[in-house]
């Protein structure tokens, strides 16, 4: 066991939307985690961001702290409405006061008391302690999607990225202060927290299979989040635009020069309806698209540009000072 010289204090971040069937597991855990935490001589708190949720959820959480307000550990962030996973931490990180804050997400597929393993591994110089998703219980399209957007964000953003990507992690104070102060938006946590450059290590797990409830992460919200992930962080999508572009307007130079050289030598006749339409078809869609992918670049500058809150709360329960 390591003896800590002087007390720590451990806040774990959970964003909720529509997770009632999960919260009473999830409590339970969290109080076993404590406990934990609590014999190894840290301080603990875990927030809750209620982030417009359309079920019990909220009501739930309340019912839940007040049956278990005798430990003070529990505290719930109520926004005003829906923002975003994304958003929703950063709430739950704003209104954290522990020397080291994690995230995690409401279902527990991912073994949370590998919070007690990355708490050991933080010092002055490691920063940042990631839980990398080796393997995975749970099977479907989006397990696939998933790994064919890791290894994309892996290549083309930063080659930090872990492999399996990661849904939770525990890092300290200054990177949470990196995270608050951070101006990107329409972004991902988890590629905004390596972007910093902090050292950090990883710890590897297999996560398990969803036992209650239904995943919020609709094929809509992963296509959204593929779009804003790359067209926030890298200009890969500008890139295949322009090579498309490129290519295309090679091939039809080469076109033209073929029509030409026939027209030359008199052996052109009346055809090709087909070929133009064709032709005439592809580069609108093509046009199209190239507008499309700008007007993605041009739409997060004005949102950035309008400088809204990220987040608006409504509420907050359990803290000391409301």
């Amino acid at each position: 066991m390591n003896i800590k010289l002087e007390s720590k204090k451990i806040s774990i971040v959970i964003p909720v939307f529509n997770n009632e069937l999960n919260l009473v597991n999830t409590v339970e855990k969290i109080i076993i985690l404590s406990n934990a935490f609590k014999v190894k001589g840290y301080e603990f708190e875990c927030i809750f961001v209620d982030d417009g949720s359309e079920d019990n959820s909220y009501s739930l959480l309340l019912d839940l702290i007040q049956k278990n307000q005798d430990l003070d550990i529990l505290k719930i962030v109520k926004l005003t409405r829906n923002f975003g996973q994304y958003y929703a931490t950063e709430a739950g990180i704003a209104n954290a006061t522990g020397d080291y804050v994690g995230f995690i997400s409401a279902d527990l597929q991912d073994p949370i008391d590998l919070f007690l393993e990355m708490a050991d591994k933080l010092n002055g110089n490691i920063k940042l302690v990631i839980a990398r998703r080796e393997k995975r219980e749970d099977a479907g399209f989006g397990k696939y999607f998933a790994q064919f957007t890791h290894h994309l964000i892996q290549k083309y953003i930063n080659s930090n990225f872990p492999k399996g990507g990661y849904d939770f992690c525990l890092f300290d104070k200054c990177v949470a202060r990196s995270v608050l102060n951070a101006k990107d938006r329409n972004s991902e946590l988890a590629i905004l927290l390596l972007s910093f450059g902090y050292k950090h290590e990883l710890i590897s797990y297999t996560r398990e299979k969803r036992e209650l409830g239904k995943s919020g992460w609709t094929l809509s919200k992963k296509i959204k989040l593929f779009i804003d992930t790359f067209t926030s962080n890298s200009y890969l999508p500008l890139r295949l635009v322009s090579t498309i572009g490129a290519i295309s307007a090679s091939i039809s130079a080469l076109y033209f020069l073929a029509v030409f050289f026939l027209w030359l030598t008199g052996e052109t006749s009346v055809e090709g309806w087909t070929t133009i339409v064709l032709l005439v078809t592809f580069y609108s869609g093509l046009i199209l698209l190239s507008i499309g992918v700008i007007g993605e670049y041009i739409w997060r500058i004005l949102d950035g540009v309008k400088n809204n809150d990220r987040f608006v709360i409504e509420k907050k329960i359990g803290f000391k000072v409301d």
